[in-house]
């Protein structure tokens, strides 16, 4: 019995090891042939926009501040006057084709000249933009339309409104590129406009 039982302890053991390396190994996920997640957050980028909407459901309230100079004609002479905005800033994306951006500054300007004034303060018309876009081609190109304007509530005595709705049209291309792959993905932004300036009518 002394020799029967330690064989038959080591058969034991053996069994568990063989049945393990039998297994195969774990899956592991390829992040290269998932469809990565969407980070974007907004359809407004900056001066232009996206044709690729955000996640239905966002809904975005945020505060900043912007810094930017504009050239006017004054006395004969071009004059740099120096401008600043406090804005607040509100998008939402109540479905996956719909998205509803404003956004409504306080501006302060230095440096005027002529009929400018030196400085100023006050607030400065509103801006609103509706977006409707749709993925095309399996994700490589989204198109959208988009409609908006203006929201006339700025202060009118310091210039700093327009005292009427000036609409505005337009449509967004966006090319996606690299989307399932390793680098970054590129994006391709092409924007057409009009806007109907009412204030010169």
């Amino acid at each position: 019995m002394k020799f029967i039982v330690p064989a038959f302890l080591l058969i034991l053991a053996a069994v568990p090891a063989t049945a393990q390396s039998d297994d195969p190994p774990p899956a592991i996920p390829d992040p290269v042939a998932q469809s990565p997640s969407n980070h974007q957050d907004s359809a407004r980028l900056t001066r232009t926009s996206s044709g690729v909407m955000p996640a239905d459901g966002l809904w975005s309230v945020g505060l900043g501040v912007r810094t930017y100079s504009t050239v006017y004609l004054l006395d004969g002479f071009l004059v740099r006057v120096n401008q600043n905005d406090v804005f607040l800033q509100t998008e939402v994306t109540p479905w996956s084709w719909l998205n509803v951006w404003g956004e409504l500054p306080w501006r302060s300007w230095s440096d005027g000249a002529d009929y400018i004034p030196a400085s100023g303060s006050g607030l400065g018309d509103g801006l609103w933009l509706v977006t409707v876009g749709s993925p095309l081609k399996k994700g490589f190109l989204h198109a959208a339309l988009i409609g908006g304007g203006n929201i006339p509530v700025g202060d009118e005595a310091n210039g700093l409104a327009e005292g009427v709705v000036s609409p505005r049209a337009g449509g967004v291309l966006t090319f996606r590129f690299w989307t399932d792959n390793q680098v970054p993905e590129m994006r391709i932004h092409l924007n057409a406009w009009h806007r109907w300036n009412k204030a010169e009518e």
